[in-house]
Order: C-alpha cells, then structure tokens, then sequence
C-alpha cells in the first residue's frame, strides 16, 4: 500500500516538472514572437515624437536649425543706418548709411555698394588746446575730415547662435567679418571751422559686427568699423586709421519663411 502511494507521488511530482517546463518554453517563445512583431511594427508605424527626441538627442536634429529658420540663398538686403567717428582727437563726424547686399548663401554675402554721408566738427580739444592758444594761426591750422564714402565689401558669417529674451522669446543672431575697398571724398576743415578744398583717395576698410534676425524679413545690425586711408593733417599726411561704430535696420527682399508652417 505504502509502495502504491508512493509511486503516485512519483509520477504527480514528474507531471508537474514536466508541465513547468512546457510553461516556460511557451512564455519564451511569446516573448520571441512580441519582439519580432514590435520590432516589424516600428519599420511599419512612422516615428513617434518620443522616438524622434530620442533620435535627435543622441546624434543631433537631421536638418541645421538656422538653415531652415532664416535661409538668405540668392537674398537682395537693403540696409539703413546711421554711424558715428567718436575717437577722433582732433574731429568728430556722424554718417547717414545705405547699402545694398547680395546674399551668394547663410554664410558669404557680397556688399555691392555702401554709400555714407557725413558731417563733421572740431572737438574740444582743437578747439582750446590747439585754437585758442594761437587765433592768429587758426585759418592756416588745417584738417581733413570725410564728405562721404563709397565702397564694396566681402563678409562672412562665422558663427550664429540663440538666446532666449523670456519665457517665450528667443533671440536669433549671427556674427560677421568683413573686407572691402572704398574711395574717400574728403574736404578741408580749418581750425576757424571753415571749409575749402576737397579730394578724393582710396581706402581699405574692414568690419566686425553683429546682427539680430527677425520675422519675417527683418534684421538689426551693429558693426565696428575701420577705414584705412591717407589723411592730411597740419600739412603731413599720412596713413590713419578711422574707426567708426554703426548701427543699422536691414530688409530682405524673399522673407523668411513662417517656422509654423514648416
């Protein structure tokens, strides 16, 4: 009898392994068959946005943000500003500007034509330090200052970057190099502030400055800029550097386009 319930026990015991092994060997294949479906499921199903996060922030967004956000490929720009030569010891001037641009791509554009005009004064120290000192000399004390400006110019963008202004503004700027040829009219500028003779002479400018782009069309510029050219001051003349600060509000003729509807 004992023998009999044991031998039951046996074979209840042996069922049991064996239905625990049928068990898992179903739950593993499961398992193989889900994978394989969802791993055809997502060659199938598009992308999710998750999914495409997760994309972009391993290897980076498929499409450059600038490029799709503010193209200028084959872009005509006309810009508008003012100017100012503050760092004179001996004149001072301000300038009307206008300019007119093409852009080749985001990066190389060519200033086909910058026209400046400008207006210009004795500072204070020619004024007491040089004129008052000596009045009967001061008609023949003679500077020359710029009537106004034409010229071309290369630039290059090097770098462009994003900043956020508040919660729900975000600020798009680039900065830029520039390289140009230009001819300067010039005129006398006698310590009695009266003017007479003028002429004209070459010059080289180069430009550093930075701009701020805005929907739809729109930019703000800054720019430093410098001329090299030969002044006559006092009877000596000689190469100078002429360092001016600008700002201007430029107008793309092609507007950007709407980042809502991309």
């Amino acid at each position: 009898m004992g023998n009999g319930v044991g031998h039951r026990s046996q074979i209840k015991g042996r069922w049991n392994v064996l239905n625990g092994l049928l068990f898992s060997h179903r739950l593993w294949v499961l398992s193989l068959g889900l994978g394989v479906l969802s791993s055809h499921a997502q060659s199938w199903l598009p992308p999710s946005s998750a999914r495409r996060y997760q994309v972009q922030s391993q290897f980076g967004p498929r499409d450059v943000v600038l490029s799709p956000r503010f193209p200028r490929d084959d872009k005509v720009e006309l810009l508008v500003g003012v100017a100012t030569l503050p760092f004179g010891s001996l004149t001072t001037s301000q300038a009307a500007k206008v300019s007119l641009a093409y852009h080749l791509n985001r990066r190389h554009w060519v200033e086909l034509v910058d026209f400046q005009w400008f207006q210009s004064q004795l500072t204070s120290f020619s004024t007491s330090q040089l004129r008052d000192k000596v009045p009967d000399q001061a008609n023949g004390l003679k500077v020359e200052v710029p009537q106004w400006t034409a010229g071309a110019s290369y630039f290059f963008s090097p770098y462009y970057s994003k900043m956020h202004l508040g919660r729900a503004s975000v600020a798009h700027f680039d900065t830029f190099l520039g390289l140009g040829l230009e001819a300067r009219q010039l005129e006398t500028l006698s310590l009695s502030a009266k003017r007479s003779d003028s002429r004209m002479t070459p010059g080289v400018t180069s430009t550093a400055g930075l701009r701020f782009l805005f929907p739809s069309r729109w930019a703000v510029r800054l720019d430093l800029r410098n001329s090299l050219a030969q002044n006559d001051n006092f009877g000596t003349r000689a190469w100078s550097s002429n360092l001016q600060l600008g700002l201007g509000l430029s107008v793309y003729f092609g507007s950007f386009p709407d980042p809502i509807l991309r």
